[in-house]
C-alpha cells in the first residue's frame, strides 16, 4: 500500500469533474455513494499517520513547530450501548516523543500517558461522535468540491478531489454551530481514497491548510494525514487492557 502513496500525490493534481480513466462512472456520484456508504462503518481497525507544521510567529519559539503523530486504533460500535474503542499513540512534539494508550469502557474513558494512568467519565454519545469523527468520512459530499477525478491507479480506483475553501468553510461553521468559539478558515483541502471493489476506503490522504486564532493570535497550520484501513466492512474484535490502576480525575479534585 505504501506504494501507492507517490503514485496518489499526482492522483491528487489531476482535477476534473468530467474526463476520468473510468468513462461509465460519474466521478461525483461515486464520490458520494462512497461518502454514504463508508459513515455507516461500525467496526474499523485503522493505521494513521499525522504529520503537522504550525506557524505561529507570535506564540511559538521560532515561529514554527512540527507535530508527528502515529495512531492505531480499533473499534466496535455494533452494539451502541457497549462500545468497544482502543488506541495507541505516538507523537512527537518540539522533540519530544511520547507514547499512550487510551480506551473506553463503562462510561469511563481511560488514559495511559507514558506511564501515568488516569480516568474520566464521558458520556457514550460523546466518544461515538469522537471516534465517528476521526474514523468516518463525517459530511463530505461532492458538492464541497471543486474538483472530482477517478482514475486507476496499481490497479485500484481512486477518488482525488480538491475541496472548495469558500462552501467547505460554511459548513464547519454550520456544524460547530453558534455555542462554538473557534475561529477557524480552511484556506486549501485535498486528497485521495483509494476504494476496493465494495466502494470500501482502504487508504487515504488528505492535505489540508487552515487558520485560525489562538489567544488573539494568528496562526496557520498546513497538516497531512494518511490512513489505512484494515478489512473494511468485516467485524473487529477489540480486546481492552486493565481498568486497574487508573486515578479518577473526580477523585483527584476532591476537597480542593
Amino acid at each position: 500500500m505504501k506504494k501507492l502513496a507517490t503514485a496518489l500525490v499526482s492522483a491528487a493534481a489531476i482535477m476534473t469533474m468530467s474526463t476520468t480513466a473510468f468513462a461509465a462512472e460519474n466521478p461525483a456520484e461515486v464520490f458520494d455513494r462512497v461518502m454514504e456508504k463508508n459513515n455507516t462503518i461500525q467496526s474499523a481497525e485503522i493505521q494513521s499517520g499525522v504529520h503537522s507544521v504550525i506557524l505561529a510567529k507570535d506564540v511559538i519559539p521560532d515561529g514554527q513547530m512540527k507535530v508527528d503523530m502515529a495512531m492505531h486504533a480499533e473499534m466496535d460500535m455494533q452494539d451502541t450501548t457497549d462500545l468497544k474503542y482502543l488506541a495507541q499513540v505516538a507523537s512527537s512534539i518540539l522533540g519530544q516523543d511520547s507514547y499512550s494508550q487510551v480506551f473506553y469502557t463503562d462510561g469511563y474513558y481511560y488514559v495511559d500517558a507514558n506511564g501515568v494512568k488516569l480516568k474520566y467519565p464521558m458520556p457514550l454519545e460523546q466518544i461515538i461522535s469522537s471516534v465517528q469523527t476521526g474514523v468516518n468520512t463525517s459530511n463530505m459530499e461532492s458538492s464541497y468540491m471543486k474538483g472530482i477525478s477517478l482514475n486507476e491507479v496499481n490497479g485500484k480506483r481512486v477518488l482525488a478531489y480538491e475541496a472548495n475553501p469558500k462552501k467547505l468553510n460554511k459548513n464547519v461553521k454550520e456544524a460547530l454551530g453558534t455555542d462554538v468559539n473557534l475561529d477557524m478558515n480552511i484556506q486549501e483541502m485535498k486528497g485521495a481514497y483509494v476504494l476496493d471493489d465494495n466502494d470500501y476506503i482502504i487508504y487515504m490522504t488528505n492535505y489540508i491548510v487552515y487558520n485560525m486564532e489562538v489567544l488573539d493570535r494568528p496562526m496557520t497550520c498546513i497538516t497531512l494525514m494518511e490512513t489505512e484501513v484494515q478489512n473494511p466492512g468485516e467485524p473487529v474484535v477489540v480486546t481492552l487492557p486493565s481498568t486497574d490502576g487508573y486515578e479518577d480525575l473526580i477523585g483527584l479534585y476532591d476537597g480542593v
